[in-house]
C-alpha cells in the first residue's frame, strides 16, 4: 500500500470514523460546534483515475496498492488527495445537521503576505 495514499486519506478517515461519535456526544453534552477540516490540494486534478474509474483509472488505483506499475510519487499524492476531497464530500452528504460544521482548505488558495 502507498504511503501517501494511507498519510493523506486513509489514516484520517479511520481517525474520522472513531472521533465522529464521541465528539458528537461531547458536543451535545456541552453545547459546542464540532468543526471536521479536511486539507486538501490543487494536486487531486492531477490523478489519472477519472470520473468514472475508467480502465485507465483502475490501473493507477491498483499501482497505489502494489501493482504491477512502476511507483509514480505525484500520482499517488494527486490520487491520496483526490480521496480526501471524495471523503470530504461524503462526509457532507451524510452529516447534515449541527453540532458538526464541516471545512474544506486548500493551503495553496490563501493568500501570501507581500512584502
Amino acid at each position: 500500500m502507498d504511503n501517501k495514499l494511507l498519510s493523506n486519506f486513509l489514516w484520517p478517515w479511520y481517525l474520522s470514523y472513531l472521533l465522529l461519535p464521541v465528539l458528537a456526544q461531547t458536543s451535545l453534552s456541552d453545547n459546542l460546534e464540532v468543526r471536521v477540516v479536511t486539507v486538501g490540494s490543487r494536486a487531486e486534478k492531477y490523478t489519472t483515475l477519472g470520473q468514472d474509474f475508467t480502465e485507465h483509472g483502475a490501473t493507477a488505483l491498483k499501482g497505489l496498492f502494489g501493482g504491477v506499475h512502476p511507483h509514480q510519487p505525484f500520482l499517488s499524492y494527486s490520487t491520496s488527495k483526490l480521496c480526501t476531497l471524495l471523503f470530504h464530500y461524503e462526509l457532507t452528504r451524510q452529516i447534515t445537521e449541527a453540532p458538526f460544521s464541516l471545512i474544506k482548505i486548500k493551503p495553496e488558495a490563501i493568500g501570501k503576505d507581500k512584502k
